[in-house]
């Protein structure tokens, strides 16, 4: 999945590295609802939702929302 999101990126705006996308790529994985259990790991951790998205860090094309894993 992180291989996806970054090579997706990376396409979208040429002359970057994956590093350079690995940061917001993670953050991302880390603010995306399972679909397995319905929370995000932020949520899980600090029992609350997350207040930015993908909209805010300017990925919004980005679709993560099954990108957790199901445990």
């Amino acid at each position: 999945m992180v291989k996806e999101a970054i090579t997706r990126l990376m396409d979208s705006t040429p002359g970057t590295g994956w590093w350079e996308w690995l940061g917001e790529v993670v953050f991302m994985l880390r603010m995306s609802i399972s679909k397995a259990h319905g929370y995000s790991p932020y949520m899980v951790v600090f029992k609350l939702e997350p207040l930015l998205s993908a909209v805010h860090l300017g990925v919004e094309g980005l679709d993560l929302t099954d990108a957790t894993p199901d445990t």
